[in-house]
């Protein structure tokens, strides 16, 4: 990882610095809001070297930000674990045997994550063991687990993981864990009787504790919606399975873009909520709800095309928040098990890839399903633009460029989004070349802001600022005046030819800073080389901090004067000013 600090002088054209009216007015009260938080109480881990790069720069030494980054090299490559092998659940930042697990159901740790506490007590690490390591021993253990959970944890104790947001996670994981038991007729007898009870008291809880708050609404309340439905349509509980029939189907526009991707900025929370709507389509099957399977379909095949544009890349591109439920590895075989669910309903999917080893070994019918093959470039159009989601992709020569840029001009508080606006990722012959860092924890701590921050990607800061507003980093978007977030950004294409293509990243947010009337980012493609210009325009002098982060795979060599060289492989790089 490695980033460099300029100062840019320029006489810049601007409005006149004295003139005042209201909205000015307002500017000013607002710039001035921004800038006293960040500075008082919303401070940044500064990865920031001047000048040269530092050569003791490391992943290691960002504190574990390489394991994060894990899931992005190799990740397609099939799990080695086979049935008799002792079970690790898959937390997100801790590692546990099937012991210690046990254990802290029973005595939580303080000094755990919260997010990996949590994730134990949704039972998410059930459906690893389902599908990549289901001997008797393995399940026996994990029985125990929630013969325990359900002893200590009682509705009325409050007690942890009786959020709404676990319950709908447990209420699901629960369900297709008993799904996993026909195997073992006896364990499925004694555990359907003690989970069952324990199913209709969570979805009675979770009807009392929907997920509804107002214009903040987000993924969570379809959580809530697919809970209620798969759990209701299993126990026969038909007011839960209608009531989260009703919110699933009109959280999809609410949710959703036309072009079916999920709104709120993450490339992973897009492939999970793609997936809980596939899960409610099989239930919807299973249980012969032939009114409500066709009625989600065609907004599903959207939402599958979307997904497909993620998957069509090798390592799977982390744009945005990565759920600390699931590794994004666990469901890269979403688009073939969505061919068998959806009996091949348009999802484009070739299957002569590798065997996968996941999520979609969960149905029956998926149990000889291969993962997709990746496409070729040269089969990938060369623009792919989806502007009323914000995320465009060029493919040029060996190299493909992918950027998202938030059609709001800013991250509202219910999206998963970061202060990314100029940021990208690029690949080169298919391998992860620059890469979004990601956010490392949702505590808010130095690390979970520098995850959110610009600093974290590849992109520029004026003067210290972020790029756009960021919901509780530098200020709380629905308290601002609509002036102050400015317009949407905009990306058009200059030129496209077989010799070169332009794309043209316009950042209105900037223009909230005094001084600062223009910026523009130019991305250059050409067949040997990619240029990415800054373009800035106003007046007085600003401080502009650039941003690059490479691929843990990726060796860096400083040339001082020349630049850089990065190493990728057999592929050298040459990267200057």
């Amino acid at each position: 990882m490695f980033s460099k600090v300029w100062t840019q002088r320029d006489e810049w054209r601007c409005y006149s610095r004295y003139a005042v009216h209201p909205s000015r007015f307002v500017s000013c009260l607002m710039q001035a809001g921004e800038a006293a938080y960040q500075r008082l109480s919303r401070h940044v881990i500064p990865v920031t070297y001047r000048g040269v790069l530092d050569p003791s720069i490391s992943n290691i030494s960002l504190g574990g930000l390489e394991d994060f980054l894990k899931p992005i090299g190799g990740a397609h490559q099939q799990s080695g674990l086979s049935s008799g092998q002792e079970f690790c659940p898959p937390l997100s930042g801790v590692a546990v045997s099937f012991n210690e697990l046990h254990e802290l159901i029973q005595y939580p740790r303080s000094e755990l994550d919260p997010e990996d506490l949590l994730s134990i007590h949704r039972f998410c690490w059930l459906l690893s063991l389902v599908t990549q390591a289901p001997s008797i021993k393995n399940i026996q253990k994990a029985v125990h687990c929630i013969e325990d959970w359900v002893d200590r944890y009682p509705m009325r104790s409050a007690g942890i993981g009786w959020d709404a947001y676990s319950v709908s996670e447990r209420i699901v994981n629960w369900t297709f864990f008993l799904f996993g038991l026909r195997a073992f007729p006896t364990l499925h007898g004694s555990m359907e009787q003690l989970v069952v009870p324990a199913l209709f008291e969570h979805l009675v809880f979770l009807r009392q504790h929907l997920e509804f708050h107002g214009p903040r609404t987000n993924n969570h309340v379809i959580n809530n919606a697919r809970a209620l439905y798969i759990g209701g349509r299993l126990v026969q509980d038909i007011y839960s399975a209608g009531l989260g029939q009703e919110i699933l189907s009109s959280a999809i526009p609410e949710q959703f873009t036309k072009s079916g991707f999920l709104r709120e900025g993450s490339s992973h929370y897009h492939l999970l909520l793609c997936r809980s709507y596939l899960e409610v389509s099989w239930f919807a099957r299973w249980t012969n709800d032939v009114v409500f399977y066709e009625k989600i379909r065609a907004s599903l095949n959207q939402m599958l095309k979307a997904t497909e544009f993620f998957l069509a890349f090798r390592d799977f591109p982390l744009i945005g928040d990565v759920s600390p439920d699931f590794k994004p590895a666990y469901h890269f075989g979403l688009l073939g098990g969505a061919r068998h669910i959806l009996e091949g309903s348009g999802v484009l999917v070739d299957n002569a890839g590798v065997s996968s080893k996941g999520w979609e070994l969960l149905f029956p019918s998926v149990s000889g399903c291969k993962e997709p093959r990746q496409m070729p470039l040269g089969s990938i159009p060369a623009i792919q633009s989806f502007s009323d989601a914000g995320y465009h992709r060029i493919t040029f020569s060996d190299y493909s460029l992918l950027f998202y840029c938030s059609p709001l001009g800013y991250i509202p508080p219910w999206s998963h989004g970061h202060g990314d606006l100029g940021s990208f990722l690029l690949y080169w012959k298919d391998q992860l070349l620059f890469v979004d860092c990601g956010r490392l924890t949702y505590v808010d701590d130095s690390w979970g802001r520098y995850g959110r921050s610009v600093r974290s990607h590849n992109s520029f800061s004026i003067d210290g600022r972020e790029p756009c507003i960021v919901h509780g980093l530098n200020a709380y978007p629905e308290l601002m005046h609509p002036h102050y977030l400015s317009s949407s950004p905009e990306v058009q294409i200059d030129e496209l030819s077989p010799r070169k293509i332009v794309a043209r990243v316009t950042n209105h947010s900037y223009e909230r800073l005094f001084n600062v009337s223009e910026v523009v980012r130019y991305f250059i493609c050409e067949h040997d080389q990619i240029i990415i210009e800054d373009h800035l325009q106003g007046e007085s002098t600003h401080l502009v901090e650039t941003f690059f982060h490479v691929h843990p795979n990726v060796k860096v060599q400083d040339y001082s004067k020349s630049g850089v060289m990065l190493t990728l492989q057999l592929s050298l790089i040459h990267i200057s000013e």
